[in-house]
């Protein structure tokens, strides 16, 4: 297999079937859904997966941080302590001294920043408390009921209780101590947790997650153990504990980052988990809250880019498949039409015949090769011109059908070559319609009948000069026998006999009767030799020498009427009879003699055309009407006041012999032109 076959094969094969148009499309539509969801799904990963990193980059940043921090607050924890049990201290010497009022402890706990001081008897009731804060009832008794038997059985001094919670719902840090005034009763001191947390966020990595949380999308950060919150950014007092949320436990106990989404005051976040650690040992998490707006912001932004994107390229893609197809057909039917132009081109310029056609307007746009050795133009010259330039007129062929909006069967009609030749033209026509029933164009089959026309004619002349010849014949010959009697009665009555008187006269009348007689004889020998032409001679003949000698025959004609006679001939040879060949010859010239005016010119050449020699004979003379060109070959007809009408009758007669044709054009500006057409050798 060649290349060329190879590629149309190939190409074949990639050829999508108009079928498959809408399968394709709703396949690509679907892989393009498919591709589009995906990506959006991977862009939503990869958006949290940024966010965990931005969330880990951030619990790394604080981690080491944080770690001092849980060791300054266990610090700030023990000052408390110690601030509280050294105040609780101070509180039992005033105590021992009986010096404790309401307005004294309320002093002293405003100056010390201390929240509660409850100083309870021996059977727990409240004896005095700084009176500038409400009763809380801190359940003292019932959670820490065995430490408090420890401190009043003297086993301890103290007991630093933590972090507790009141029944309004606050948090406290709450030590209690041993009443040294002798009652056996208790002293508890606390200070509010906001205290301790204010203070913790005030130390080490406080700043820190200020910074962070003044962050765009961050909500907040957050150290918490099991106890609380150990240090956080502002505004955050309260989240979920250890105890509430098993997500913290859970999450301490893993060595990587855990997340989540949650809400934090009403609307979802996403929060990050990593363990806190201590030194070596886990003592909480540290826990970062994001906001979700920017992401589902860059969420919904990524599904519209996404699904925008997806309808481009799927518009794309529709619009490139239909292009495909479009060109895909459109190559098709070029091809298809290029081979059906190849097809119908290759016919049209195959065909003998001519075949032409005009637009409803008349402008010419199809002429084959027929059509141009016919009229003798080439293609280029008649496309876009109009028919009357190329037909004359308008009653032919294109005119008429145009005219009458009717197709024509058949018809013939005259036209005038550019080379100033006359053909007949002969052929049908067709009207062709476009989808709405309009006329489109009209086209011409035609072929030159010329030939065939002057072949016809010819043969018409000829079997009605035979015919007339026939006739002419016999009544020559009944009148020839009484014509020699009275030539013998003529002879007899000159001789014989002799007038009494008017000698001179009676002499002169037989004269004129014996000249008569004598023309007549001629007459009758012509009409004879027309219906009785002699068998051809025939010789080779150089026609160059020949027309020489015959021109040679009419020099002192010419000369004495100042004729211009040339002979331009070629070294062609035919076999002829010579001698009635001259005689045509003669006729012809001697007819263009008496039609040119003095100083006229006549001009003889010969040529070849293919198989046959051409001998034309032209005048500038008068010419012949055209109501007279058709009747010149026959017997009998002739314009001269003394012709007989049998000279061109005899020439057509010799030229029909020789198996040729003759034809004669004229024109009264022009003069007149004999054609002959002989076979050649």
């Amino acid at each position: 297999m060649n290349i060329r076959n190879y590629y149309i094969k190939l190409k074949n094969k990639l050829i999508i079937n108009p079928k498959l148009l809408v399968p394709i499309t709703l396949t690509f539509g679907f892989i393009l859904i498919a591709v589009t969801a995906f990506d959006i799904y991977t862009n939503y990963l990869d958006i949290y997966q940024t966010k965990t990193e931005e969330a880990a980059s951030l619990l790394r940043s604080v981690q080491k941080a944080g770690e001092n921090t849980y060791i300054s607050s266990m610090e700030v924890e023990s000052l408390i302590s110690e601030k509280l049990l050294n105040n609780a201290f101070l509180i039992s010497q005033m105590d021992e001294n009986s010096g404790l009022t309401e307005k004294l402890l309320n002093k002293f706990s405003h100056i010390n920043k201390i929240y509660h001081i409850y100083m309870f008897d021996a059977s727990n009731k409240l004896e005095i408390c700084n009176s500038n804060v409400k009763y809380s009832e801190l359940n003292i008794f019932r959670h820490y009921s065995a430490e408090i038997d420890s401190i009043k059985s003297g086993r301890y001094d103290y007991y630093i209780a933590g972090a507790t919670s009141d029944s309004l719902g606050g948090s406290e840090f709450l030590i209690l101590h041993k009443r040294t005034n002798g009652t056996n009763g208790i002293t508890a001191l606390s200070v509010e947790s906001s205290y301790l947390l204010e203070f913790r966020k005030k130390i080490g990595v406080g700043k820190l997650f200020q910074q962070i949380a003044n962050e765009k999308d961050i909500e907040y950060i957050v150290i918490q153990d099991s106890e609380g919150i150990i240090t956080a950014s502002k505004g955050v007092d309260n989240l979920s504990s250890f105890e509430s949320d098993k997500f913290l436990s859970d999450a301490a106990l893993r060595q990587t980052i855990s997340t989540r989404k949650i809400l934090f005051e009403g609307k979802k976040i996403y929060e990050a988990v990593e363990p806190f650690h201590a030194g070596d040992e886990i003592s909480g998490v540290i826990r970062i809250g994001v906001s979700l707006s920017s992401v589902n912001s860059l969420i919904k932004w990524t599904i519209i880019r996404s699904i925008v994107i997806s309808a481009l390229l799927l518009l794309v893609g529709i619009v490139v498949i239909i292009y495909i197809a479009n060109s895909q057909s459109y190559s098709l039917l070029k091809n298809q039409y290029r081979r059906i132009q190849n097809y119908t081109g290759n016919i049209l310029e195959n065909m003998s015949d001519s075949v032409f056609a005009a637009d409803s307007s008349g402008i010419i746009n199809l002429f084959n090769k027929a059509s141009e050795n016919m009229f003798g133009v080439h293609t280029s010259k008649v496309l876009g011109m109009h028919y009357s330039a190329l037909l004359g007129g308008h009653d032919n062929l294109i005119g008429l059908t145009l005219k009458n909006m009717q197709s024509l069967d058949y018809m013939e009609h005259q036209v005038i070559l550019p080379d100033g030749r006359r053909i007949i033209a002969g052929g049908s026509s067709l009207l062709i319609h476009d989808e709405n029933g309009n006329v489109e164009a009209v086209v011409a089959v035609a072929r030159d009948v010329t030939a065939m026309r002057t072949f016809e004619e010819s043969q018409k002349r000829h079997e009605k000069l035979n015919a007339m010849g026939e006739l002419a014949a016999g009544v020559a010959h009944e009148i020839k026998n009484p014509l020699n009697l009275i030539s013998i009665t003529a002879q007899r009555l000159e001789k014989e006999f002799e007038p009494d008187a008017d000698q001179d006269e009676y002499y002169q009348m037989i004269k004129n009767m014996r000249q008569e007689i004598t023309r007549v004889t001629n007459i009758i020998n012509q009409f004879l030799r027309f219906a009785r032409p002699p068998e051809l001679a025939l010789s080779k003949i150089n026609i160059r020498e020949f027309l020489d000698n015959v021109a040679v025959s009419f020099h002192s004609a010419t000369v004495n009427k100042n004729i211009k006679l040339s002979v331009s001939s070629s070294d062609a040879e035919i076999f002829a009879d010579s001698s009635q060949l001259k005689q045509v010859m003669i006729n012809l010239i001697q007819n263009a003699i008496d039609a040119v005016d003095e100083g006229g010119t006549i001009q003889v050449e010969s040529f070849q055309n293919k198989q046959h020699l051409i001998i034309q004979v032209t005048d500038n003379g008068k010419g012949i009407l055209h109501e007279h060109l058709k009747k010149i070959f026959d017997i009998y007809f002739t314009t001269k006041s003394n012709g007989n009408g049998l000279g061109l009758s005899i020439v057509n007669q010799i030229i029909n012999a020789h198996n040729g044709t003759i034809k004669a054009e004229s024109n009264k500006t022009t003069g007149t032109i004999f054609t002959i057409e002989l076979p050649m050798i």
